[in-house]
């Protein structure tokens, strides 16, 4: 049994470098392998998978974060868009009201 669990330390190792990298779709597929493998686990694991634990509890940690900050980032970019296309309406609401050049 102790090695699911450093499988499991594995798995999270990958994810922490994925979500670094930005690769969600990959990502996510190592997320649902993860899944999996901790439903296979026993609820109580043993102490001698301990380290096992702590290092794959770190490496999610890093995932959470490592996604959150693309979020983040996320986020603002699609305020950025929405704040074009609100000047993009301003625009095309003014040149509706008068002669477009493409009239003359």
């Amino acid at each position: 049994m102790t090695a699911a669990y450093e499988r499991l330390a594995d798995l999270a190792g990958r994810a922490s470098h994925l979500a670094a990298e930005g690769r969600f779709d990959e990502l996510s597929c190592v997320l649902e392998e993860t899944a999996a493998l901790r439903e296979a686990l026993p609820a109580t694991p043993s102490p001698a998978v301990e380290r096992s634990l702590r290092i794959a509890a770190v490496a999610m940690a890093e995932t959470e974060a490592a996604v959150a900050s693309a979020m983040r980032v996320l986020a603002a970019d699609a305020s950025r868009l929405e704040a074009g296309r609100t000047a993009v309406r301003g625009y095309r609401a003014t040149a509706g009201s008068s002669s477009a050049v493409g009239d003359r």
